[in-house]
């Protein structure tokens, strides 16, 4: 199941994905735009979303990056029987050019990215800190716990 995931994932970014951009980029979406501003100094703290998946409902994703450089990276998928599963990875990251988080899993050699969209904000992208700018590119969001817990009150 989490190779699926991995595969998804790197099938997502590499398909959906434009050239790097510069210090401000901005996506649109249905008329919402995101700024993306390179100085990120509190970018620490939980963020959580579903990101979406081939072959369930979808991937609830809870990302916590702490100050000491560590992470914890929680995933569920959503689903009935055996498509119903939780991951948890651990690690440490490193913040590249002050907008682009690499996830290192302390068990292999595998990465991920993110890139800090802003304080409240992080998004999937590949490691060049290329991010899906298609019609599905909101859903590979990660907003920020406080923010998001926020967000889904007044729903």
């Amino acid at each position: 199941m989490k190779m699926i995931f991995l595969w998804a994932t790197c099938l997502v970014v590499i398909t959906g994905c434009n050239a790097p951009q510069e210090n401000h980029d901005q996506i649109e979406n249905g008329g919402t735009k995101i700024e993306n501003k390179s100085e990120n100094s509190n970018f620490y703290g939980t963020y959580e979303g579903t990101l979406p998946a081939a072959d369930c409902e979808g991937i609830k994703t809870t990302l916590t990056l702490n100050k000491d450089k560590t992470y914890i990276l929680r995933s569920e998928y959503i689903g009935e029987g055996e498509k119903s599963a939780t991951f948890e990875s651990k690690g440490h990251y490193n913040l590249i050019n002050g907008n682009l988080i690499e996830l290192s899993l302390t068990s292999s050699n595998e990465k991920s990215y993110y890139k800090i969209l802003d304080g409240s904000k992080l998004m999937l992208s590949d490691k060049e800190g290329s991010i899906n700018q298609g019609i599905l590119s909101e859903h590979y969001i990660l907003k920020k716990e406080i923010f998001y817990k926020m967000s889904m009150s007044y729903m």
